[in-house]
């Protein structure tokens, strides 16, 4: 241990500091931080022992933790494993007196835990020294001086009652029962590198007998005496022989065996953990300590270290520690960058990060490796086409998909078939034959009820975002049967992208009564350290469901914490959605003075070989904001390109919005002699059962364009179905758009005899927050109403009401402001007139 090191771990007595977290009376012993303490060095185990207790001494709670220690500022410190958020989440119930690091490796990064607590205070006010390995009731000075009845005298604040899924008892030290007589179902937490002899006082009181259970099945801490899984059947059969050799039934038998590991042990040792780190995730504890043992030792050659630290990572990121991930991932690389495997797994993992090009790099340096297998071969190709890697060879990301099924053939690895053709979905890829939506079908078809869980619920998924629906599934049912077959303990990533695709299908429960449930669902299970590409895409989804919050006081501030949350390097089709997200919410900066800039951003940031759609809804936004330049003199030349890139067998729903957006800006050619042609065409390909929002836009379309047909006699006809199938909950702005239709058009009901109505039913359904232009338009609207009626003075206020609204340079401020001529020229003229008659 570096001198560093030992700052943290070891007392310093000669320190003078003073600790707010006990008796306001300088306390000058580090042993004693507040609550019951103390603290050991072992030379084979830095780490320390201690023993927690809230203010209810019959309330005992043992656990353990790193070293305690003190810093300039008169704070006291426990370092906790990085993986311990078991310990924090017991005191912040029971209430405590510590300053708690979730890293051990950053003391910077602290919480803390009520800081008026004294769950203990000696009796006479002075700092108790403790004897070295005893805990503070084994020391001599102290063993009677705590009792139940002082601790009442000092009325300190009152604890919270430990939530019923959460209890515990106390037990004794380092894994060791208090008696023979311990209940068999009581599992003592146990730390990674080692155990003590101490033990510790009984507390009597059974009342918390639940938290060992739960803190054993966070797979932080096993007792030394838990018996070790069974492997028979696993396929590394040295590891049963190894054990019977060696009398190993015991995780302590396990630890002492693996303290005098031989070189020819390393092989076996391996297999242990990654036996173990397979298993259920009260094991991966032991599958860590057994991993970091191997890295860290002596004459073990580099690629054996390189596995171990890939096992690390992969323990990491089964856990969702995204920075522990890279971490090891990076150790790997650095031990043996040129073996198959490792480039694999390296390449892979960052392609996931979102740190596509990198990944790609190690991809390609391991598809070019001789001594690659086929199996490895084939994950390679997989995992370039995950990366969207393209070369001359493969013109898109499908075709190492498309490569890797014909390898593998009908009779091929089951698992490798089924993620070649969820690449192949995600890719959208399609041929005559063949749907986006068939390929995970044939996926889960091929996997089979029994097959990989994280498959099944990746084609799932998969049929979600391609909204396939059929008679037994709507597209939220997809998400849910993947959130069902993963359970609560499934991967988290997965459970997220099920919990965001919900969200995105804008789908409600009982549970979620709005769809921004979902997407704040998603980042409460992914935390601050979960997949930042997740993090980002749940964030977007906010942005885009218009949510706001105290910290979120505008939906566009979701988007920019998206964006800062990616970086400059992060996922590039992520940051486009962002940067389309401010554009479609007409969002300026310094740096962007018109939402065009977020759409040019948004092309300029993905590039000519982009993602196909994102790229054709930036161009849409593009035409939407009548944006023109050199390439582009109309605003309708971008809806054209977006058709041109997306194709004929494009994104239905893109493709609808850039011929709804033809329809808007009356574009017409040879085959288009109308307008109103374009809304037709839109509403043919998107059928009876496509987008809602897209059918009501493309019927409000057909209402303004004033088309009639046999079953629409007039154009109000449209107005009212786009209402009829939007529904009292529908989009608001498309709702307000058929509002102020029905109202231009001067239609009366039972339920609106004036025109006005409809204009009055718009602005109450838009509110004093909602679309400024849509506002404007119902207030111009109610100007002209008010204008017809000959109420000028009336209808000048409401044109001034929707200036206001709108900046100078709107053609809405232009309308309202020839609204206001007109209506005070017939003003004054009836003035005028009015005075004549006086005169007379």
């Amino acid at each position: 241990m570096d001198e560093e090191e030992k700052k943290h771990f070891a007392p310093r007595k000669d320190d003078k500091a003073k600790y707010p977290l006990s008796n306001p009376s300088p306390q000058n012993n580090r042993e004693y931080y507040g609550g019951s303490y103390a603290e050991y060095e072992n030379p084979y185990n830095p780490y320390a022992f201690y023993e927690y207790y809230p203010q209810d001494m019959n309330s005992g709670y043992h656990g353990y933790g790193y070293g305690g220690y003190g810093d300039e500022n008169s704070n006291a410190y426990l370092y906790v494993p990085s993986n311990g958020n078991f310990l924090n989440q017991a005191l912040q119930h029971l209430g405590g007196s510590f300053l708690l690091s979730a890293n051990q490796n950053k003391p910077s990064q602290k919480k803390y835990l009520n800081k008026n607590a004294n769950p203990f205070t000696p009796k006479d006010n002075k700092p108790q020294s403790i004897e070295k390995g005893k805990t503070l009731f084994e020391s001599s000075e102290i063993k009677k001086s705590p009792s139940k009845k002082h601790v009442k005298e000092k009325k300190v604040n009152a604890l919270p009652s430990p939530p019923s899924s959460i209890s515990f008892s106390p037990k004794g030290d380092w894994g060791k029962p208090l008696n023979s007589k311990a209940e068999k179902n009581e599992v003592e937490p146990q730390s990674l590198l080692g155990s003590s002899s101490n033990q510790s006082k009984k507390n009597p009181n059974k009342k918390h007998e639940h938290l060992e259970n739960y803190i054993s099945e966070s797979g932080n801490f096993i007792n030394e005496k838990e018996i070790l899984p069974n492997f028979d059947g696993v396929k590394f059969d040295k590891i049963p022989s190894f054990l019977k050799e060696h009398n190993i039934r015991t995780v302590g038998e396990l630890r002492q065996k693996l303290s005098k590991m031989k070189p020819t042990d390393v092989d076996v040792f391996y297999q242990l953990a990654t036996s173990l780190r397979h298993n259920q995730q009260n094991w991966w504890g032991l599958a860590e300590e057994i991993l970091k043992t191997l890295a860290n030792s002596q004459n073990i050659p580099d690629e054996k270290k390189a596995f171990s630290y890939l096992g690390l990572a992969k323990i990491a990121d089964r856990r969702n520690e995204t920075k522990n991930v890279m971490q090891h991932l990076k150790s790997a690389l650095e031990m043996e960058g040129n073996f198959p495997k490792v480039l694999l797994w390296g390449g892979t993992t960052y392609s996931i990060l979102g740190q596509k090009k990198k990944g790609a790099d190690l991809l390609s340096r391991a598809l070019n490796h001789d001594n690659i297998t086929k199996k490895d071969k084939i994950k390679v190709i997989i995992g370039l086409g995950n990366a969207r890697f393209t070369d001359n060879d493969h013109e898109h990301d499908f075709d190492w998909y498309l490569e890797a099924l014909a390898i593998l053939g009908k009779e091929g690895d089951v698992n490798l078939r089924a993620q070649a053709l969820i690449g192949l979905g995600n890719a959208r890829s399609t041929d005559n034959a063949h749907k986006r939506a068939d390929c995970y079908q044939e996926a889960l078809a091929i996997l089979g009820k029994e097959g990989d869980v994280n498959l099944r619920a990746q084609a799932l998924i998969g049929l979600g975002n391609a909204r396939f629906t059929n008679p037994a599934h709507k597209r939220a049912d997809w998400y849910q049967e993947a959130l069902k077959i993963l359970g609560d303990n499934g991967d988290v990533n997965l459970r997220a992208q099920a919990l965001i695709g919900l969200g995105n299908a804008r789908f409600t429960d009982n549970d979620h009564t709005s769809d921004t449930d979902w997407y704040q669902e998603a980042l409460k299970i992914l935390w601050k350290n979960g997949d930042v590409n997740l993090r980002a895409q749940a964030l977007i989804g906010l942005g885009n469901a218009r949510f706001t919050d105290k910290d979120h006081t505008s939906d566009t501030d979701w988007y920019q914490e998206a964006l800062a949350m990616l970086g400059d390097n992060g996922d590039v089709n992520l940051r486009a959605q962002a940067l389309i997200g401010l554009g479609n919410k007409r969002f300026t900066d310094n740096d962007h003075t018109s939402n065009t800039d977020w759409y040019q951003e948004a092309l300029k940031t993905l590039g000519n070989n982009g993602d196909v759609n994102l790229r054709a809804q930036a161009l849409i936004g593009l035409g939407n904001a009548r944006f023109t330049d050199n390439d582009h003199k109309h605003d309708f030349d971008w809806y054209l390109e977006a058709l041109k890139i997306l194709g004929k067998n494009g994104d239905v729903n893109l493709r609808a919005q850039a011929l709804i957006g033809l329809g808007n800006a009356r574009f017409t050619d040879n085959d288009h002699k109308h307008d109103f042609d374009w809304y037709q065409k839109a509403l043919t390909i998107l059928g009876d059962n496509g987008d809602v929002n897209l059918r009501a836009q493309a019927l409000i379309g057909l209402g303004n364009a004033r088309f009639t047909d046999n079953h629409h006699t007039s154009n109000t006809d449209w107005y009212q179905e786009a209402l009829k199938i939007l529904g009292k909950e529908g989009d608001v702005n498309l709702r307000a758009q058929a509002l102020i239709g029905l109202g231009n058009a001067r239609f009366t009901d039972n339920d609106h005899t004036s025109d006005t109505d409809w204009y009055q039913e718009a602005l109450k359904i838009l509110g004093d927050n909602g679309d400024v232009n849509l506002r404007a338009q119902a207030l111009i609207g109610l100007g002209n109403a008010s204008r017809s009626m000959k109420k000028n003075e009336e209808a000048i206020t409401y044109y001034k009401d929707a200036q206001k609204l709108v900046g100078k340079n709107s053609h809405l401020y232009i309308k309202a402001s020839d609204g206001i001529k007109y209506a005070s020229m017939f003003l004054n003229y009836d003035n005028n007139k009015k005075q004549n008659l006086r005169g007379k």
